[in-house]
């Protein structure tokens, strides 16, 4: 199994920092300001307490505990904030990159699939396009974009 050990301190902030990249990316693909909260939340509350089982259990588990961890120090993870849409998505695939390079296959597809699954919880958390609580969309176009663009920066 391989954990936080295998790891250098900014190989393991990459790590940290890919899967809050995705939830970002989801969540400002379609603003609507009173969803944007309930976004955010789903998006903690899948990345901390919903952590996947199977061969990436172990490593995950390590991260969400150094998520939750710096939870009273920090509300965003540390990073640049000027960076653009595709360096973003070049954070996730360095990311994707690193654990292809130090994990077992399994493992790296186990972190693959938690920030997928981040993703979507992030997107399903608010109806798109609503007004007032009348119609909308549980998960919009430009968030399966922005989605299909965070699949294709996990497996380049």
């Amino acid at each position: 199994m391989t954990t936080k050990d295998h790891f250098t301190p900014g190989e393991w902030e990459r790590l940290l920092t890919a899967p809050w990249v995705a939830g970002i990316l989801v969540v400002f693909a379609d603003t609507h300001i009173t969803g944007m909260a309930k976004e955010f939340q789903a998006l903690w509350q899948s990345l901390t307490v919903e952590a996947p089982s199977g061969s990436a259990a172990g490593l995950v588990a390590e991260l969400v505990q150094d998520m939750q961890g710096r939870e009273a120090d920090e509300d965003t993870p540390a990073g640049d904030e000027d960076l653009d849409k595709e360096e973003l998505l070049d954070l996730i695939t360095a990311a994707a990159e690193l654990v292809d390079v130090k994990c077992a296959p399994d493992e790296a597809a186990g972190y693959r699939q938690w920030i997928m699954a981040a993703a979507r919880a992030t997107a399903e958390a608010s109806k798109e396009s609503w007004f007032f609580g009348i119609g909308g969309e549980r998960v919009s176009d430009k968030e399966e974009a922005a989605m299909a663009e965070i699949e294709q920066a996990l497996d380049r």
